[in-house]
């Protein structure tokens, strides 16, 4: 819900610059604006299942750090 999201990232120590922002806003909006949601899926589903295997891995190892 959208109280949950602004308390989020009012809390949140993390969210230090505006794309870390923009991320979380999308995610939000996946969730809880269901057009979006929609037109999130309509685009991901585009994507190539070798390429949206690539991107898992480039971001796991982003986080394994």
């Amino acid at each position: 819900n959208k109280q949950f999201t602004c308390q989020y990232l009012h809390n949140s120590k993390e969210i230090n610059d505006m794309s870390t922002v923009r991320h979380e806003i999308a995610h939000s909006l996946y969730y809880t604006n269901e057009e979006y949601k929609k037109g999130m899926d309509e685009l991901l589903s585009q994507i190539s299942k070798e390429k949206k295997k690539e991107i898992t891995e480039a971001n796991s190892s982003l986080t394994n750090v």
